[in-house]
């Protein structure tokens, strides 16, 4: 540097640098978007498995769900009975993924993005990326592509 003038330019690139370095963004994760069409229809049929799925009785003869299911549906019994056999290492494996994509998405986009831990926002998109898994990063993603994008025109 060989002027104070040079100042702001240096001190510029030097924060590109940083959060370059440390692969945070610029921009900064400020709201939360909830899953709308195909995603809403994927997150209630994962809360729906959540609710359902980890108790094992549902799939034995006199629990609604079986009734339902069997009632409304020609293989009815064979699916509850597949169901009641798959289902204690069906649900941890479910429960295994979900949690991993939780994690990959604190430490691959609500980190990158400074989002404050354990907030508001960050519980919302922990909660939904728990629920719906990749619908959440597709929403987060979009959801920057587009600040970039503004942030790009404000520049020109």
């Amino acid at each position: 540097m060989t002027s104070y003038t040079e100042a702001r330019t240096r001190l510029a690139s030097l924060d590109a640098a940083a959060t370059s370095a440390l692969n945070v963004s610029p921009l900064t994760l400020k709201k939360y978007i909830r899953p709308g069409g195909f995603q809403a229809a994927i997150f209630i049929f994962v809360i729906i498995f959540f609710l359902t799925f980890p108790r094992r009785a549902n799939f034995l003869p006199g629990a609604y769900v079986y009734d339902f299911v069997s009632s409304n549906w020609r293989y009815g019994k064979s699916v509850m009975w597949f169901c009641f056999t798959i289902q204690p290492v069906y649900v941890t494996f479910v429960l295994t993924i979900h949690i991993a994509e939780v994690i990959y998405m604190e430490r691959s986009r609500l980190r990158k993005y400074n989002v404050p831990r354990f907030g508001g926002l960050w519980w919302a998109w922990m909660a939904s990326t728990f629920v719906e898994g990749w619908g959440a990063f597709v929403r987060v993603d979009k959801l920057m592509r587009e600040e970039e994008e503004k942030k790009a025109k404000a520049e020109h």
